[in-house]
């Protein structure tokens, strides 16, 4: 199994969640206490980790509950954050026929899907994460500290998460005909399958609808 990185520090997930819902506007207490659920992209969750950063969990550690994600973080928080953003983002725009168009060294890419298992364990191999962007069905409710695997559900696909892969095992046997599977770092705490981890069968990268994968090339780091 191999793991990427050596020295990391745990960064506040409902930091980011609440610069990436208030797209990086302060907020005191009062106005933050009538932000609603929004439905948000990947594209949104990278902007702000270009624009502001992410703080770490010492900082920016509500619960994880309604209420609490709705809790401002402090002047100290934010500016933790600065110390801990990718270095630059992809920017793109249409011309005038229509073509996207990118421009400018990014410090983050998209994934081409054509050989997806083969260019994520390209990235994980040269010490970078990749972000992996999926829809999911009862296959995902379904793991647990007992079974932290994705299984198969043929139930309706109908939420959205994104998780990071930090690493993989060539040879684990994940019950499907293929061999291996990512080691996945969820956002919902250690409580969630093994510690916060579970384990994508390379076999299940195509059916967990994914929408996007991006391999960050570089973080700023810690002074």
């Amino acid at each position: 199994m191999e793991i990427v990185g050596k020295r990391s520090v745990r960064l506040s997930e409902l930091f980011h969640y609440f610069v990436t819902r208030t797209n990086g506007k302060r907020l005191t207490q009062q106005q933050a206490a009538s932000l609603r659920k929004t439905t948000l992209q990947a594209s949104d969750s990278l902007n702000m980790a270009y624009r502001i950063g992410i703080c770490p969990q010492s900082l920016h550690s509500p619960e994880m509950n309604l209420q609490e994600y709705n809790q401002p973080p402090t002047e100290a928080a934010y500016q933790a954050a600065a110390k801990h953003r990718i270095d630059s983002r992809e920017r793109s725009y249409y011309d005038e026929n229509l073509f996207l168009v990118t421009y400018e060294d990014a410090q983050y890419r998209t994934l081409s899907t054509s050989d997806l298992r083969n260019s994520m364990l390209t990235a994980i191999k040269a010490g970078r994460p990749i972000l992996y962007v999926f829809r999911y069905n009862d296959a995902y409710r379904n793991i647990s500290s007992d079974n932290p695997i994705y299984g198969t559900s043929r139930s309706q696909i109908n939420s959205g998460h994104v998780c990071l892969a930090i690493g993989f095992d060539l040879d684990m046997d994940t019950g499907t005909d293929e061999p291996g599977a990512f080691r996945m770092l969820d956002s919902r705490g250690a409580d969630f399958a093994d510690g916060g981890y579970w384990w994508l069968p390379f076999s299940r990268l195509q059916e967990t609808s994914f929408y996007s994968c991006y391999e960050i090339q570089q973080v700023t780091p810690t002074p």
